[in-house]
């Protein structure tokens, strides 16, 4: 007797269980590693922190990147880098969000913010008076695609940019999510080893909106390593009519 024929179309898990396509069930499974696993700090096991103070400041600092316009905080050869910008990206910490984020605020207002800024603590009313005539530098983190978005739950960028713009008590930045969306869908850019090929994957990915024109932008991502999603994102603010496109990154 021929038994029942197996209907192999239909899933064996409903889609709502599956941890990738659950932004809740991440976050319970990523609370549930926290309490078996204590946190610890990436660079030399402490616990209490991701990124304990010590190690923080003894990060390898980043060379100068090869594009003058994007500037990074850090090596990303330290396995400690490594390790905490991976929990970032693929669990979403918002601490290590956080920790990045204020020294991002720092490295974008010396390096972008206006130039005669020259590093002080404070705006005089001149330099206050020129920053309302000229407008603020926008944030703009690098978006993800759709189906990346949904499934991750959320945009390491984003929280990044979210973090850079608790931190500026002047206003001297504003935090624009709708400047640029990415509009295809290629394959991860950690998976391609050639740089040609990297170029090709996000070449035409993203599309800036028609408000970009005349801004001044500072763009947000957590990795560069041969600026090719940086380059792309540029390019459409840039066709758009932005006047300034620069980029600030944890790590390259």
């Amino acid at each position: 007797m021929r038994g029942r024929e197996q209907n192999h179309s239909a899933p064996l898990v409903p889609e709502w269980l599956i941890l990738g396509k659950n932004p809740l069930l991440m976050g319970l499974f990523g609370a549930m590693l926290d309490f078996l696993f204590p946190l610890r700090c990436e660079g030399c096991g402490r616990e209490g922190a991701y990124l304990c103070e010590m190690c923080l400041y003894a990060l390898p600092r980043a060379r100068a990147a090869r594009e003058p316009w994007i500037a990074a905080i850090y090596e990303y050869r330290s396995p400690a880098v490594q390790g905490a910008l991976w929990k970032l990206k693929y669990r979403g910490v918002a601490d290590i969000a956080g920790l990045f984020g204020k020294i991002l605020y720092d490295l974008a207002r010396l390096n972008f913010a206006p130039q005669n800024l020259g590093g002080r603590a404070l705006l005089d009313v001149a330099e206050k008076d020129a920053l309302k005539n000229h407008g603020k530098i926008s944030l703009v983190p690098v978006p993800l695609s759709e189906r990346k978005a949904r499934e991750r739950g959320y945009n390491q960028a984003e929280l990044l940019a979210r973090a850079m713009a608790r931190e500026d008590a002047e206003g001297l930045f504003s935090l624009e999510l709708a400047l640029l969306a990415r509009t295809k869908d290629g394959r991860s850019q950690m998976s391609i080893r050639d740089r040609s090929a990297r170029e090709a994957n996000v070449r035409g990915a993203f599309a800036a909106h028609e408000t970009a024109k005349g801004r001044r932008i500072v763009l947000v991502d957590d990795i560069a390593t041969t600026g090719a999603t940086l380059r792309a994102a540029r390019d459409a603010l840039l066709a758009a009519g932005a006047r300034e496109v620069t980029a600030v990154v944890v790590a390259h």
